[in-house]
């Protein structure tokens, strides 16, 4: 059969399924919706797969961990696929760019985590010394009111010039 042949069929085969599955989507949405979510228990402890999730978590966020297995990992792998490529085809000069490239790819990783880590120290201690100043200049501000406010000298007026 041609393509345009199946078109009415699939079609059909569609609307019969829409028109099945289609009263039964807004009941299963509002089951859904109206049972309870699940509560942690706070003094049940965790399961072994849940603390390894975790360390997997913790470990995949810092930049000090898979970057530098990778940098090893590429320098283990690299002397083998330079010994590999006596013919020097299209594949091994693919194998060799892509171990020097994921090299460079984790160096500049680990680069740009390093930068990242210091600007978020500096904005850090940025805000702390905004804080500091704004602090000082709200003090500065109460000392002048209340030296204004204790002021009670007589002012003395010029006489005027003849």
């Amino acid at each position: 059969m041609a393509i345009p042949n199946w078109l009415p069929i699939a079609i059909s085969i569609s609307s019969v399924i829409a028109t099945l599955i289609a009263p039964l989507v807004p009941g299963f949405i509002a089951s859904r919706k109206n049972q309870p979510k699940p509560t942690p228990e706070l003094k049940k402890p965790k399961n072994r797969i849940q603390r390894m999730g975790d360390w997997l978590i913790n470990a995949g966020s810092s930049p000090w961990v898979f970057p530098p297995l990778g940098i090893v990992l590429n320098i283990c792998i690299l002397p083998y696929v330079l010994r590999h490529a006596n013919p020097l085809t299209a594949e091994a000069v693919l194998s060799i760019s892509l171990v020097v490239t994921s090299f460079f790819c984790n160096l500049l990783f680990i680069s740009i985590s390093g930068i990242s880590r210091l600007l978020g120290k500096m904005i850090h201690q940025d805000g702390k010394r905004d804080e500091t100043l704004s602090g000082i200049i709200e003090v500065q501000g109460l000392l002048i009111e209340r030296v204004k406010q204790s002021d009670k000298r007589p002012k003395i007026k010029k006489l005027p010039k003849n």
